[in-house]
């Protein structure tokens, strides 16, 4: 099964990518921010996490990438742009529902596939940067 990737093109970002969490990126992830998946997707995505987030599912393609650069580039998209934090987390919530990695619940606690409306927060709406909470596949048992 091949990880499904999310186009990403925001300016600040220097060139459109592809946002992909493939079991590398999660590892990565988990050992660059010293957290658990559960940890990182049970809690209320902060600044730290969102740019970990993105680190990760953009290393993909440019394994040197830092987590720094990365700042640099969301820094620039926020400020030079006037970019949102929560489209930042509505990219990062597509690409791990796309992964396959994570089952996603629906607010209501039924599984299953998340809406398609992204980025209609409502006008007036707080907007709170969380990525979906998913919850970690058990491995399959070996046959």
């Amino acid at each position: 099964m091949s990880t499904k990737s999310v186009p990403f093109d925001l300016p600040g970002f220097k060139r459109p990518r592809e946002l992909r969490f493939d079991y590398n990126a999660i590892a990565d992830l988990e050992n660059a921010l010293g957290l658990t998946p559960q940890q990182i997707f049970q809690t209320r995505a902060g600044l730290f996490t969102i740019r970990g987030l993105l680190w990760a599912g953009l290393k993909h393609e440019q394994p040197n990438l830092t987590i720094d650069a990365v700042g640099g580039m969301i820094q620039a998209y926020l400020s030079e742009f006037d970019g949102e934090l929560e489209v930042l987390s509505d990219f990062i919530g597509q690409a791990i529902k796309a992964s396959g990695l994570f089952k996603v619940e629906e607010p209501d606690g039924e599984e299953g596939e998340a809406k398609g409306d992204s980025g209609n927060a409502g006008e007036g709406a707080e907007a709170e940067s969380k990525p979906e909470a998913p919850s970690v596949h058990q491995p399959a048992s070996a046959s």
